[in-house]
């Protein structure tokens, strides 16, 4: 009988090994904790955040305000006086940007949950779809309307994550105001949250969105305030 030392986040355990003839008696270690499955971008583990006050409110701010640009850019796309050419242009430079000025989407495979049909709303069917396909049905399947409009309410940081990478989860509340062109339809307010890439290069930070999903369907993981979060929604 001897001892082996295994060192566990830090912490040291220590185990026997039970030598018998019938073989090696394997002992299984899992934590007590309940587990929760984060959005896939999210999945690897992350230390308990190192961010002072100044930098989490910079980068909170940042998302949200990155929200706040999509919803511009939504409400770019559904204008009476948008040309194609002038509609194509913006989709492009909202995904692949070379200077990042424009950019809010960080590769052209982002998903989108859709909110644009109505199955959603009517048979609580969830329709993954990719950034430009999105945008494209957004002015495709909206009534030409200069009543129509995309309005997002209520923004607000759920969680931080932080690793060799950074994320952050923004909580938002969005409404279509317009009438589906071919089930004249009309939308419901919906509850999102989109995943936020935060990156700091040469001490500025920049923003780019890694999916848009209905909250009601996710699962957030939150180590940072979602306690403090989830009251203020």
């Amino acid at each position: 009988m001897y001892k082996r030392r295994f060192i566990i986040k830090g912490n040291f355990f220590e185990m026997k090994s039970l030598l018998t003839f019938s073989g090696l008696l394997l002992f299984v270690f899992s934590s007590c904790e309940p587990s929760q499955s984060p959005s896939k971008e999210l999945v690897k583990e992350s230390p308990k955040s190192e961010f002072d006050k100044a930098t989490y409110d910079l980068v909170t701010s940042g998302a949200e305000n990155l929200i706040l640009s999509y919803e511009v850019l939504l409400n770019r796309l559904l204008a009476e006086n948008i040309s194609k050419e002038e509609r194509d242009e913006q989709v492009h430079e909202s995904i692949y940007s070379k200077e990042k000025i424009n950019q809010i989407f960080d590769n052209p495979d982002v998903i989108i949950e859709d909110d644009i049909s109505p199955d959603f709303y009517l048979n609580e069917k969830v329709k993954d779809l990719k950034v430009s396909r999105y945008l494209s049905d957004l002015y495709l399947f909206l009534e030409k309307d200069k009543a129509n409009s995309v309005k997002f309410d209520n923004i607000k940081t759920l969680q931080i994550k932080e690793g060799k990478e950074v994320f952050v989860i923004v909580y938002f509340e969005s409404r279509i105001t317009g009438v589906h062109s071919l089930e004249s339809f009309s939308y419901e307010k919906t509850k999102r949250i989109a995943t936020i890439k935060a990156e700091k290069k040469a001490a500025i930070w920049t923003y780019s969105i890694m999916s848009v999903n209905f909250y009601e369907m996710s699962t957030v993981n939150n180590d940072f305030n979602l306690a403090k979060a989830k009251k203020m929604i």
